[in-house]
This record gives structure tokens, sequence and C-alpha cells, in this order.
């Protein structure tokens, strides 16, 4: 394998960037796992938007494919994820991202639900109160296997407690408990989406009980989700990788530290270069949100075994072009 550095033109960008995320035709996915992993996660939000995508890395998987993918092999995930955005994931990266995002948005989910309660008067202890509601609605989620919304709510029937939902919004209104606390237990992990009730674009999704959480620690689960990002998307700002992940700057760089992106000393005039996975800048010169982050040009396997090297560069020797905030998307 080649140790030597090169420059990376916006068309190179553009090139490796299709042929990462399997738009390229020659390089389309042979399966829908395969079209996911390539992106790390698809949008899930709009149910559609699943197979759409999955199609467009495979040329070829339809509507059986996805749901095979999804329901029967179960080797993809519905999920919550980053920027509180429900994303298709593949199942062994479900703890990953759990970790390195969608913990800390649980810990907001569930402020805020109790914040409602509260607010309603519900109950005296709102966070008792929901708790133990919640237990609740996991053993009756195990209790059945799969379930319905509507079904739980048969079982535990303080899922039909009324709050009052998007209260400052003028499509907020009176509504019942059950899909913010549905949502709310998904986002920590202890129950997930399964087959949809009716069409393949419904949004009425069965639910049942999650399995063993792995435990990863959440600045372990960044840097490995930061690692998978660089490089699937990089070459990219910093900045973007903020906004996927929805960290705050001060986690993306404990992250990016975690990495190994460590200030060395110029590497000559009016470039930088890095070596063995070290970061070479001017003399105390700190890596800024604003740089940009590029990937060693090796022939890296793309299933596993070595791990990109980093780079930073200033953009306006640099600049990306607009395609890359397209294809991120």
């Amino acid at each position: 394998m080649s140790t030597g550095m090169r420059m990376v033109s916006p068309a190179q960008r553009q090139a490796r960037l299709a042929v990462r995320h399997h738009l390229a035709p020659a390089a389309r996915a042979g399966s829908v796992a395969s079209a996911v992993a390539g992106m790390i996660a698809l949008h899930g939000t709009d149910p559609a938007s699943v197979y759409l995508a999955a199609w467009a890395r495979t040329g070829s998987a339809d509507k059986a494919d996805v749901e095979h993918a999804l329901y029967t092999e179960r080797a993809l995930v519905r999920m919550l994820g980053m920027r509180r955005t429900v994303f298709v994931v593949p199942a062994a990266l479900v703890p990953v991202i759990q970790a390195a995002c969608t913990d800390q948005i649980a810990e907001r989910l569930r402020r805020q639900l109790t914040q409602v309660v509260q607010g309603a008067g519900i109950a005296a202890d709102a966070a008792t109160w929901l708790k133990d509601v919640g237990e609740a609605t996991v053993r009756a989620v195990a209790a059945r296997g799969s379930a319905t919304g509507v079904e739980l709510a048969g079982d535990e029937p303080r899922l039909r407690t009324q709050i009052v939902d998007a209260a400052d919004n003028p499509y907020g209104g009176a509504v019942n408990l059950t899909s913010r606390l549905l949502t709310l237990l998904s986002a920590e992990g202890l129950i997930v989406r399964g087959r949809p009730r009716g069409g393949w674009t419904s949004t009425q999704f069965a639910w049942s009980a999650a399995g063993a959480r792995a435990e990863l620690s959440a600045a372990e689960a960044r840097a490995e989700l930061a690692r998978r990002w660089l490089f699937a998307f990089g070459p990219a700002p910093v900045s973007d990788l903020q906004w996927w992940t929805g960290w705050t700057a001060g986690q993306v760089k404990q992250t990016l530290a975690r990495l190994q992106v460590t200030e060395r000393g110029p590497a000559g005039e009016g470039e930088e270069r890095v070596i063995r996975g070290r970061l070479h800048l001017p003399a105390g010169r700190q890596p800024q949100p604003e740089d940009v982050l590029r990937a060693r040009l090796e022939d890296v396997d793309d299933r596993g075994g070595h791990q990109p090297v980093l780079i930073v560069q200033r953009p306006d020797q640099h600049a990306l072009p607009p395609i890359l905030h397209q294809l991120i998307e």
C-alpha cells in the first residue's frame, strides 16, 4: 500500500463520494444493507425515502428487498438518531449511534415530557408518574411481542392521558400521551419500531422490545461514529461533522482528539501534511471548526482494516463544491 499523499480536487472529491455512497453506476451496492452501510444511515422519517434511497444505490432493490432487510433479516433498524431525526441504520451500528447521539436526545425528551405532564397537573410527582407509565408500557410490549400504540393503550390505559402537544404552534393541541411516550422509550433504547401497519408508506409502526444493549461510553461511541463519517463523507468541513451528528463544538473537538488529530508543527511552505495519523499545522495554530478534513488517499478497504488518516486544510485553498453538501443530505 502506498504511503504517499496528494491533494484532492473538487472533481476527485465528488468522484470519491459517488463511489462511497454507491451512486456511481459501477459502484452500486449488492444489497440494501450494503447501501445503508455506505451512507452510515439513511433518512427514515418519511418511510418512502428509505425505499427510494436504497433503490438509487442498488439499481434494483424493490419494496420486498427493503422490507426483508428491515423486518425479516433485521439487518437494519429504524431509530431516532443524529439531530433527533429518524434513520434506518445497520443493526450493528445501533449501540454506537445510541451512545453517541440518542442517549443525549433521550435525556432532553424525558425532561421536556416531564414538564408537559407537570404543567398539565396530571400527577403531583410528574417524573415518578411518567417513569411508572413507561415501565408498564415496556412490560406490555414485551408481553405482546409486537404491538401498536392503540393496542398498548388498551393494556396501559394511562397512555390515553391527554396532554397538550406543541402548545406554541398553530398545529398544537390536545393529544394522547401515547405517541410522545413511545418516542421517548424508543429514544432510550427500550423499544424499537417494527413493520408499519397498513401500506409501506405508513408511519403507524408496531413496537417490540429492544434487545440487550452493548455498553459503550459516549466518548468511545462518538469517536467510532466520527471515524465512520469521515470515511463515508470526507473530505468535509468539521462544521459538517458537527451538523450531521448534532454534537456541540466542544464534543466535536474532544472526539477528533480521540482520533489522534494532534498538532506537530509546520510541514512545509504553504502546505500541511499528515504522517502516521498525526496532524501537521503551522506552529501555534490550532484546528478550527471551519477547517477541512481529508482522508489519506490510499486503497482503504471498505470492509474494515485500514483507518482513514486525517489532514486539515484551509478552506480558502481548497473550497468545497456545493455538490458535497447536497450529497451529505
